[in-house]
């Protein structure tokens, strides 16, 4: 996601993992909270529906732009 001064942003889609022995795909949303002009926070979740999975993904990321 590209850095979006004092903006609110929103991500969906769907994510691809390869760094594991069995690929697969997951359905992905995430937000981002810009603070100000060179502060953004966001988190993000990922999950493949499935009953018990522990495949989900749970994100939270931190942006200062210098």
């Amino acid at each position: 996601t590209a850095f979006m001064q004092q903006k609110t942003s929103m991500q969906i889609g769907l994510m691809r993992r390869f760094n594991v022995p069995q690929p697969y795909n997951m359905f992905h949303m995430g937000f981002n909270f810009g603070f100000n002009s060179y502060l953004s926070a966001g988190f993000n979740v990922a999950s493949d529906f499935k009953k018990n999975s522990n495949r989900n993904l749970l994100l939270v990321n931190f942006k200062f732009n210098l």
